[in-house]
């Protein structure tokens, strides 16, 4: 595996980070992030600890938002080139979407959904919670991020061999 082409693949994956279209997103998640979670619980903890469950809450961010990539990823590369096109008009109704939903809780209103349970913030912060803010991260940045992660990651079926692909795809993450 070229080595320059990891670090290019790695450099894309942080850029996509703060892209436009899911980084107001990012003080959204702080604040939950901050806010939930029992008063004091990390205040016995030492440091090596914290950095620990730092990195874990970071991977499994990581996580939700790659198993959404590798999902559309797959759709793509199977043939699904009609979503591209449409990729920047879903980003714009999902923020749409994202706004209605937050004004509509902001009124004190409930989210019901038939089918599925009451949804409601949870007052401390689960591992599953974390992984699905991943995946809905990852569906506000769809429209900016898509194009640099087939171009990086894509790219890389070109070569032989699922080890470079498998690699790529990690280096983006």
């Amino acid at each position: 595996m070229d080595l320059p082409l990891l670090a290019y693949a790695f450099t894309a994956g942080m850029v996509a980070t703060v892209n436009p279209c899911g980084f107001a997103m990012l003080p959204a998640y702080i604040s939950y992030y901050l806010a939930t979670g029992e008063e004091g619980e990390t205040s016995w903890r030492s440091w090596p600890l914290r950095t620990l469950y730092a990195l874990l809450v970071g991977s499994i961010l990581t996580a939700g938002f790659l198993s959404l990539f590798l999902l559309i990823g797959t759709a793509v590369s199977l043939g699904a080139y009609a979503l591209m096109t449409w990729m920047p008009w879903l980003s714009v109704l999902v923020g749409i979407g994202l706004i209605a939903l937050g004004l509509w809780l902001l009124l004190g209103r409930h989210l019901s959904i038939p089918g599925f349970p009451h949804l409601e913030v949870q007052p401390r912060r689960t591992l599953k919670g974390i992984f699905l803010f991943g995946v809905a991260y990852g569906l506000a940045s769809l429209g900016c991020t898509l194009p640099i992660f087939l171009v990086v990651v894509g790219g890389s079926f070109a070569g032989s061999g699922l080890l470079p692909r498998l690699l790529l795809f990690l280096a983006y993450g």
